[in-house]
């Protein structure tokens, strides 16, 4: 499970810092935080989806919230066995005297 959250959300990360300090260019004295590399990877995306290039962020948040959701249910799915009681035990009923009479269990002979 750390593997798939590792795998997940480094590449996340790694993406929007990239991003955020590009975008306002804090290079640092560095190429790869420049506006200038910023434009150009955002221009070559644009060019290759067949899109303006100032939607490519969007697309790309897009695709990650959609990612984030699938990533999310597989977790939902692999831990629902440690929280489906306790959210079943919501719709129950906290009232003894609401609940009908038990009825013994038939006997095997």
């Amino acid at each position: 499970m750390r593997i798939l959250l590792t795998l997940w959300l480094a590449p996340i990360f790694c993406l929007l810092v990239w991003y955020g300090l590009s975008y306002n260019d804090w290079n640092f004295g560095t190429t790869i935080f420049s506006r200038q590399l910023h434009d150009l990877v955002f221009g070559l995306y644009g060019k290759i989806l067949g899109v303006d290039p100032s939607v490519v962020p969007i697309m790309a948040a897009k695709a990650i919230a959609l990612d984030s959701l699938i990533v999310v249910a597989i977790i939902a799915y692999r831990l629902r066995k440690k929280w489906w009681p306790a959210v079943s035990g919501l719709f129950t009923s906290k009232d003894a005297s609401a609940l009908p009479p038990a009825e013994p269990a038939p006997t095997v002979k």
